[in-house]
């Protein structure tokens, strides 16, 4: 059944405003769309041109902290230079020494203690060359050092230095110094009443010592042992 023209007329009405909203609505949705991947895009953009002017203000942090590291480092090493045996050496250490009549205070060197260094049969403490912070020689004098290649023509075997030995604790013991050669190097050892040192000191495998040498009275040869 046909609908009156004025009625007719009014649903064509009603269609073209719907048919108009929906069009409306969606270029709305197009438009939200593209502002959105615009927006989303000139983020990027601008997040990448601030990395790239943040990344040189970065690096230059960093390299100003570097320089501040270095500067600090230098500093240090001045200040040790200076005096490194006040600042490594315990001060009751060489107040002891100082007693005694010593003089001359090198560190030799800084090792961990190992199983043969506790062993009884062995009675020794191992000093390997390649442990030692300097030359022989600014320890040793030349004659000591030649008499420490040579071997007793009575008994054959090594010639030792008598040596004054000064534990943790500032106990004193006398000790040998000896020199035994390897196969391609040769190791210092202190020996005869080592593990005597060890037993006072109760050392354990890991423990790390300080080995320092002194001249004592009558220019005899010492060391301080120095529980780190």
């Amino acid at each position: 059944m046909a609908l009156p023209a004025k009625e007719q007329i009014s649903k064509e009405v009603v269609d073209q405003e719907r048919t108009s909203s929906k069009k409306k609505q969606i270029q709305e949705n197009k438009d939200h769309d593209q502002e959105t991947k615009r927006s989303t895009e000139i983020n990027q953009i601008s997040g990448e041109a601030a990395k790239e002017e943040e990344e040189p203000l970065v690096k230059r942090r960093r390299t100003n902290h570097k320089r501040k590291i270095n500067d600090k480092n230098t500093s240090s090493s001045k200040e040790s230079s200076s005096d490194p045996i006040s600042l490594m050496l315990p001060e009751m250490t060489k107040k002891k020494i100082d007693e005694i009549g010593g003089r001359n205070i090198i560190k030799i060197l800084e090792k961990k203690v190992y199983q043969s260094d506790l062993c009884k049969t062995n009675d020794r403490l191992s000093i390997s060359e390649k442990m030692i912070l300097l030359k022989a020689e600014d320890f040793l004098k030349p004659e000591e050092l030649n008499l420490l290649m040579t071997k007793d023509p009575k008994t054959n075997k090594l010639n030792g230095i008598p040596v004054l030995v000064l534990d943790p604790n500032l106990k004193e013991f006398n000790l040998v110094l000896k020199r035994w050669q390897m196969t391609t190097s040769f190791t210092y050892n202190l020996t005869s009443r080592w593990y005597d040192v060890v037993k006072c000191n109760n050392f354990q495998v890991g423990d790390v010592l300080q080995l320092w040498s002194f001249r004592g009275l009558d220019d005899q040869l010492g060391f301080a042992l120095v529980r780190v």
